[in-house]
């Protein structure tokens, strides 16, 4: 069986283009760019663990 290639930062940014960030929501816009910016952090991370335990794993 084939292995299938997984890139946390392919699916951070997949993650981060499914959210909606409307400026009306935020004070500022760098307050809206610390948010995506965090929840693209959050997206990699979890990736990047399950790439980390799936390796391990097999």
């Amino acid at each position: 069986m084939s292995k299938i290639y997984f890139d946390p930062q392919q699916f951070a940014n997949a993650y981060l283009s499914t959210q909606e960030f409307k400026p009306s929501n935020y004070e500022s816009e760098q307050e809206m760019l610390d948010e995506a910016f965090a929840v693209y952090l959050m997206a990699f991370e979890h990736a990047r663990k399950y790439v980390e335990k799936t390796q391990n794993d097999g």
